[in-house]
């Protein structure tokens, strides 16, 4: 077991007494009450105790969503770094970041252009290709087209992870 000063006792059969089933469920609710008094959320009175432990267990659930929503908002940040770290990598390298984003990715390699062209007008939705993909991404130079990218998802990685922040844990302050 997780407590060493729990002793498991002997079930038995199944058809002995019931007293052996309520022993084991009052058990389980003191070792979970312990549990529930050692959590610093819980600011709970004795008697609210299961009551506070039912609420940390359904805020439990929601936490593993909300960690899995916090980490693909630092994915997003961390795509944005990317993006201005191949733009300055480019940039260094002597390429021309005036030249428009549409002709660079056409001369790099014009398969994965009409790919993602097919892509979606096909499956996604067509005016986006034609009246946002082309004149806001592809027709920009290519310094303005990483900026917008950089800065998109900067934002809303940044409002994702923000908005997701675990604010019941204090962290104690370096200033005290």
């Amino acid at each position: 077991t997780r407590f060493p000063s729990v002793r498991l006792k002997p079930l038995g059969h199944p058809s002995g007494s019931r007293r052996i089933a309520s022993f084991a469920a009052t058990a389980a609710d003191i070792t979970d009450l312990l549990i529930a008094a050692q959590e610093p959320r819980c600011l709970c009175g004795p008697r609210q105790v299961l009551r506070c432990l039912r609420r940390n267990k359904a805020m439990n659930k929601d936490y593993h969503a909300l960690t899995a929503i916090r980490v693909f908002g630092r994915l997003l940040i961390a795509v944005a770094a990317v993006v201005l770290l191949g733009g300055l990598i480019i940039w260094l390298l002597g390429g021309d970041v005036t030249e428009s984003t549409g002709g660079l990715w056409f001369q790099a390699h014009a398969a994965s252009l009409n790919l993602s062209q097919a892509i979606v007008q096909r499956y996604l939705f067509p005016p986006l290709w034609d009246d946002f993909i082309v004149p806001q991404l592809l027709l920009r130079a290519l310094w303005e087209t990483l900026t917008i990218l950089f800065m998109f998802f900067l934002v809303v990685g940044g409002l994702i992870a923000g908005a997701t922040r675990d604010r019941t844990r204090r962290r104690p302050s370096p200033f005290r």
